[in-house]
């Protein structure tokens, strides 16, 4: 059987039957890609002698490709006879014409790439000049008015240079003696390939090209780029805690970018960066401009000095509601404050906490952004503690307030407050009532009661009672009109009175009130 396939690609499968109609156990698949269409890309080019070029092939068929020569007359060379590329490399017989051909999976072999050969080659390296000699450091830039070693590679002959570099200047005696050149009057030099000139670049900051041409008018060319970039003037030593503005002048292109040997570097323009040290010690800032021109600068980084802070008065713990004074050492003013952790009012350097068993802790900064830290535990209330019975007397109050600590509730908490005059007789009690709390006001005078029950710990913070962030003031206490101990102070008229904190009461868990907070009360007449 023949098979011809039509004229669309795609897959086709060939089944056998036998006389009887009965498929026999045996197929053909037969994958049909159209008529070949392989392409090398490029597909023709100039090489110079001894140049490498890569060829790319591709075609419907797909790969693995083979690679051979349909002519050679350059004694070129072939990277490898299989693969997606190869790499050609001219042999050193210029003028001809090398052929390459590449076959895909499928043998087709419709595609082949056209080399070439020219016999003209100089190839210009230049490498740094380090004041006496050439070194081995490639390089494409040079200082304005500085020295650059040219190695020539090629050419045919004496060689003559020349550039567009107006100020531009050669040296074939080893930086002796110097001579312009221009493309209509070019230098000449008697060296050869594998021979070094020396090249003086002119002052003007820009991008030019040295050509070295040879009898045979073939030409090689290398761009410089003259630099006088810079760092300008700046502070050379910061504190760890501070950024620095940094910017150059000078770039033979823009924009520049920056880099840092520690910490970041962030430009903000084409010719300005902010660094942010990482930490103390010395840092090099470099800098290099659109054509690779570069400058470098130091900068000391400092670590922050201790910074101390003392408090007036010096209490441990510190005191609910008293006023610290702050005052800082070590650093540099002015000083600002910032409190970090805890509550509680900062004016300043004046602190006045308002929680007890609080943890504070204030930041303080100077003018170099160096910090010290200050803070500590906040102790109970200045006034006096619960622990039984406690007495006032006197005949006004212009302060009365009571807090009750929720730390302290491992048992049942109780509170009692009484104030007792010839025409004064006033109750504030806080109550277990059936696992629930009670709080009651109370003034006998009027015979009226004020109660709210069947309260949780949680709705004794509520009402201000449990926690003793501010206490519960009970001058402003007024669940009911009746009941408020405004009135009932009122209607004393000013006479005496005694104060009754928690007589018989059941309140003893907390035996040693002023370390645990567990219960206070604020008076004052």
């Amino acid at each position: 059987m023949t098979y011809t396939p039509g004229s669309s690609t795609g897959t086709d499968t060939i089944t056998v039957t036998d006389a009887a109609g009965v498929c026999l156990p045996a197929q053909a698949t037969v994958t049909v890609i159209g008529a070949c269409s392989t392409t090398v890309s490029p597909s023709a080019v100039t090489v110079p002698v001894t140049q490498s070029q890569v060829f790319t092939a591709s075609s419907p068929g797909g790969g693995p490709y083979t690679w051979s020569f349909l002519a050679n007359t350059s004694g070129a060379t072939l990277s490898s006879t299989t693969g997606d590329t190869v790499t050609y490399t001219a042999g050193a017989t210029g003028g001809g014409l090398d052929r390459i051909q590449v076959t895909d999976a499928a043998g087709c072999t419709a595609a082949e790439a056209a080399v070439s050969v020219d016999s003209c080659f100089i190839k210009i390296d230049p490498t740094e000049w380090d004041g006496s000699s050439c070194t081995a450091d490639a390089t494409s830039t040079v200082d304005a008015g500085g020295i650059v070693c040219l190695t020539v590679t090629g050419g045919d002959g004496e060689l003559h240079w020349y550039t567009d570099d107006p100020d531009g200047a050669f040296s074939f005696d080893g930086g002796t003696t110097w001579e312009a050149g221009t493309e209509t009057s070019p230098t000449v030099s008697y060296n050869f390939s594998g021979d070094t000139v020396l090249y003086r670049a002119g002052t003007t900051l820009d991008t030019f090209t040295v050509t070295a041409k040879d009898t045979e008018d073939c030409k090689g060319n290398q761009v410089l780029s003259t630099c006088d970039l810079s760092f300008d003037p700046h502070a050379g030593t910061i504190y760890e805690t501070q950024s620095l503005d940094v910017s150059v002048s000078n770039p033979t292109a823009t924009p520049v970018s920056f880099t840092a040997s520690a910490g970041t570097v962030s430009a903000t323009s084409d010719t300005e960066a902010t660094f942010t040290p990482s930490g103390a010690g010395n840092v090099v800032l470099t800098a290099e401009d659109a054509v690779g021109c570069t400058a470098a600068t130091s900068v000391a980084v400092t670590a922050c000095p201790a910074i101390t802070v003392a408090a007036s008065p010096a209490d441990s713990p510190l005191k609910v509601y008293e006023t610290y004074t702050l005052s800082a050492s070590g650093g540099t003013g002015p000083y600002t404050w910032k409190l970090k952790a805890g509550s509680g009012t900062l004016s300043g350097n004046e602190f006045t906490p308002n929680k007890p068993g609080d943890t504070v802790e204030i930041t303080v900064t100077d003018a170099n952004g160096c910090t010290g830290t200050w803070g500590g535990t906040v102790g109970c209330p200045s006034g006096t503690a619960i622990d039984g019975e406690t007495t006032e007397t006197g005949s006004s109050i212009s302060v009365l307030e009571v807090g009750l600590a929720e730390s302290c509730f491992t048992s049942t908490p109780e509170f009692k407050l009484k104030i007792k005059g010839d025409k004064i007789d006033w109750k504030f009690e806080v109550t277990q009532d059936s696992g629930k709390y009670k709080v009651k006001a109370e003034n006998k005078d009027t015979e009226k009661k004020c109660v709210d029950s069947d309260l949780s710990l949680s709705d004794l913070v509520r009402l201000g009672i449990l926690d003793v962030d501010t206490g519960l003031d009970l001058l402003g206490y007024k669940k009911a009109k009746d009941c408020s101990l405004a009135k009932a102070l009122s209607a004393n008229g000013g006479d005496s009175f005694k104060i009754t904190v928690n007589k018989g009461s059941k309140y003893k868990n907390c035996s040693t009130p002023t370390d645990t907070c567990g219960g206070w009360y604020r008076y004052a007449p």
